[in-house]
């Protein structure tokens, strides 16, 4: 159904904090003020369901490593219900040491913006830049692809004079991909018996729980 004219109602809610935007005392007023920009655009939409890169979650590699074995792809039906059925690698890496497989099927809905996970799996280090997915889409008899570019950051080994942040994914409850962001260490490991962070988090939490047991 097209329209000639379609009335739209858009309502934003603003809060206001003194911490973010300052004391309105300052400008000699009791009531906080601000200001809102909004630029509206019309999207010329070709395709059933289009990639969305701002919503991706995606990884660095570390000396040609995944660091992480999640990815996850925005993808927006435009029109109609999609189902995402498969994904694969358009220029797999050599040898066949790196591959991507969808966690599991993913519909959407009319307008709906979703998150497809995919996990990684790698058997050795991969030098590219780039890489291109085909995800592939259905609609009962309707079949299609959505091309996806990734872009791969590559990053070099650390040391104390030259590091920087790494950002790295995992599954979140086993199904959500999630990103993080690393700090590596400026200097070598001095004692290798110190446990690590996570481990100790994982093991006081535990003694926490056997001695509420206990009690």
């Amino acid at each position: 159904m097209r329209y000639d004219s379609l009335p739209l109602l858009r309502f934003s809610t603003l809060v206001s904090q003194i911490r973010l935007f300052g004391d309105p005392h300052t400008t000699g007023s009791d009531v906080p003020e601000q200001r809102l920009n909004l630029t509206v655009e019309l999207e010329e939409a070709t395709e059933p369901v289009v990639h969305e890169p701002t919503q991706d979650i995606i990884c660095d590699f570390v000396e040609g490593l995944a660091f992480g074995a999640a990815i996850g792809i925005g993808l927006r039906s435009v029109s109609g219900w999609w189902t995402v059925r498969n994904i694969t690698l358009l220029q797999p890496p050599p040898s066949s040491t790196f591959g991507l497989t969808l966690l599991h099927e993913v519909r959407l809905a009319p307008s709906q913006l979703r998150i497809v996970p995919v996990n990684i799996t790698q058997r050795a280090a991969i030098n590219v830049q780039e890489l291109q997915l085909s995800l592939n889409i259905s609609r009962a008899s309707d079949k299609r692809n959505v091309t996806v570019i990734w872009p791969i950051r590559q990053l070099r080994p650390w040391n104390a004079q030259s590091h920087e942040p790494m950002s790295g994914t995992y599954f979140y409850a086993t199904s959500m991909p999630t990103h993080f962001v690393a700090i590596p260490p400026k200097y070598p490991k001095e004692y290798r018996d110190n446990p690590p962070i996570l481990a100790l988090r994982q093991l006081l939490s535990h003694r926490d729980k056997l001695g509420s047991d206990d009690n």
